[in-house]
């Protein structure tokens, strides 16, 4: 049995909207799928979707492979290269401070916040169980934002489809800035990747 169904491709999932004859009369089929009993696609469609669910997996995890190099060679250039690594400056310097104050337990202090709270106290919580460490702050933060390219491309995916999503993750990774400020004791990361799980 054939059945008319319109298609929309999210992942690499196809999601039917309708195989009813009234429904498709109104939107127009996309796709024709050849189905088993209970309208059931056949064996061949599963593979198909199966194949390209690995393909997009391959693609996707070659991207981050490629990220996750990129950022090793950065940090270890910028350590090797830039006083910077261990002298943080301007707000990274206020944040730094900020962070030591609350990982030995004396808070913020009297006055009220002079910038946002949340990234000290996460930095404060990794100096608690990590120690003093910018080394491990940069990881950290260069690991954020893997993840955020990830979840680029699954919003990129979930509007679009898939090669939108790769589309997305290559000019985020493309973007030096991005990078840049991940091996930098500023919000910027952390804020992005709260920014993206949102809307995820």
């Amino acid at each position: 049995m054939t059945t008319q169904a319109r298609i929309h491709y999210t992942t690499s999932e196809a999601y039917i909207i309708s195989a009813f004859p009234f429904v498709s009369e109104r939107y127009p089929a996309k796709m024709t799928i050849k189905t088993g009993k209970c309208g059931r696609p056949s064996d061949d469609q599963a593979k198909g979707g199966a194949t390209s669910r690995r393909f997009e997996a391959l693609v996707v995890t070659a991207l981050l492979l490629i990220a996750i190099i990129i950022r090793v060679i950065y940090i270890l250039q910028y350590k090797n290269n830039t006083p910077c690594y261990l002298a943080p400056m301007m707000d990274s310097q206020y944040y730094d401070l900020w962070a030591q104050r609350v990982a030995r337990g004396e808070g913020y202090g009297a006055k009220p916040f002079y910038m946002a709270p949340l990234y000290p106290y996460v930095l404060a919580g990794i100096y608690k169980i990590f120690g003093h460490n910018y080394g491990v702050v940069y990881v950290i933060q260069a690991v954020l934002g893997i993840g955020n390219l990830l979840m680029v491309y699954l919003i990129g995916r979930r509007i679009f489809g898939h090669w939108a999503g790769v589309v997305g993750m290559v000019l985020v990774m493309g973007y030096g800035p991005v990078m840049y400020l991940e091996s930098k004791l500023l919000t910027e990361t952390l804020s992005i990747a709260i920014g993206l799980g949102t809307i995820l």
